[in-house]
């Protein structure tokens, strides 16, 4: 069922003449998307028929069987040099991890914790210069951002720990006056 508009256009002599045209038709979203489907299937279908791939049934297959049209294609010269950008890219691959690696060693001897390896690491990137090593670059974040312990008694506002008395004293003031003496001696 076309729409069409019925015009009466003046023709020559004052005769009106009909002018049947059909209307542009509108179509919907869902019209749009099956014949947008229906012609990338049949483009690709024409792909694998020029490739000389049956358009019908597993396209996984028909897409193995392509990829290996295509490696067929290529000259020995060209496999041998993929060949080589991938031993390049395992090579640098190794040294990448090799140089982290003493990296982590360096961090670790300058008493950099595990959990602040990667942050200092970054920061010791930025002190790199020529003719400057990784643990000179470390050392010289260490002094502008030094390291706080972590973990050990005493720090963080807590009294540091205080010697336990080995001998027990037969009178308990003793004790006590045993450990404000060794308070003393300390402090």
């Amino acid at each position: 069922m076309e729409n069409t508009e019925v015009k009466t256009v003046p023709s020559e002599g004052g005769e009106h003449a009909k002018d049947t045209t059909p209307a542009p038709r509108t179509f919907t979203q869902e019209e749009v998307t099956s014949i947008a489907a229906r012609e990338g299937k049949a483009s690709v279908e024409k792909l694998l028929k020029e490739a000389g791939i049956a358009p019908e049934g597993d396209y996984k297959a028909a897409l193995k069987s392509f990829r290996e049209w295509q490696e067929a294609q290529k000259t020995a010269a060209e496999r041998q040099q993929e060949e080589i950008g991938k031993a390049n890219k395992e090579r640098d691959d190794a040294l990448a991890e090799k140089t982290r690696l003493e990296q982590n060693i360096d961090l670790l001897a300058a008493g950099i914790p595990k959990d602040k390896m990667d942050k200092y690491a970054k920061l010791a990137e930025t002190y790199l210069a020529e003719g400057v090593s990784f643990a000179q670059a470390v050392q010289a974040a260490k002094v502008d951002f030094p390291v706080k312990p972590t973990g050990v008694p005493g720090t963080g506002g807590n009294p540091p720990p205080v010697a336990r008395v080995v001998e027990k004293a037969a009178n308990p003031k003793d004790r006590i006056s045993e450990k404000t003496t060794q308070l003393i001696e300390k402090g």
